[in-house]
């Protein structure tokens, strides 16, 4: 029977979740939340329904914003943080909003100490094609280089790190049909665990042509 991964994440990473299928590491997905919700009278405004704009005007009369789309209710300049509603009506009950800003998450040149092992099984360093991979234990890329990577096979417990203060690229190194799969190692027991980690890795896929 084959092992299935327990994703982890460990360190600075994003927030998300693993998809996972029996015996393979497939693909990472991310969710992230609405980037501003807005409820007036009980009807919370679509994202078709909300469009940004230049409100210096707004409240002038002649002036006020004229949406191009019929579908826009809401007009939102975010310079000024002020709102126009298409239709008159009450004060909105709820705003919400949410934004992102740089910060050390991810691959980067800051400091990682906290989540890099200090005793790699194997470093790498100068770029180029990785070597096959083992299929457990630590395994280290020391520099800023650029490295293609292939997938391991029969994954027991591997991890794979940047060094601290080091962000190497790391381009996927597809098989010969052309996919990037992990694959991890039969279990012995049901209660058996195999575990795939990559910390501090800036990754790319190549795109076909």
């Amino acid at each position: 029977m084959s092992g299935s991964f327990a994703a982890r994440r460990t360190g600075r990473t994003s927030p998300g979740s693993a998809s996972i299928s029996s015996g393979s590491w497939i693909f990472l997905s991310w969710k992230k939340p609405d980037a501003i919700s807005v409820r007036r009278s009980r009807h919370t405004f679509k994202a078709t329904e909300i469009a940004s704009g230049n409100l210096l005007f707004a409240g002038v009369t002649g002036l006020e914003p004229s949406p191009i789309d019929p579908d826009v209710e809401l007009v939102i300049d975010p310079e000024r943080s002020r709102l126009f509603f298409v239709e008159e009506g009450s004060q909105p009950e709820t705003l919400r909003y949410g934004y992102g800003f740089s910060a050390e998450i991810g691959a980067g040149t800051y400091d990682r100490r906290d989540s890099v092992d200090p005793n790699p099984d194997g470093l790498h360093v100068g770029g180029g094609l990785l070597p096959v991979l083992p299929s457990d234990g630590l395994q280290e890329i020391g520099d800023n280089k650029s490295y293609r990577l292939r997938a391991a096979t029969n994954v027991v417990e591997l991890k794979i790190q940047a060094n601290d203060q080091r962000r190497p690229y790391v381009v996927a190194e597809p098989d010969l049909d052309g996919n990037w799969i992990w694959t991890a190692a039969p279990r012995t027991l049901e209660t058996d665990v195999r575990t795939l980690e990559l910390e501090g890795l800036w990754i790319g896929v190549e795109s076909e042509g």
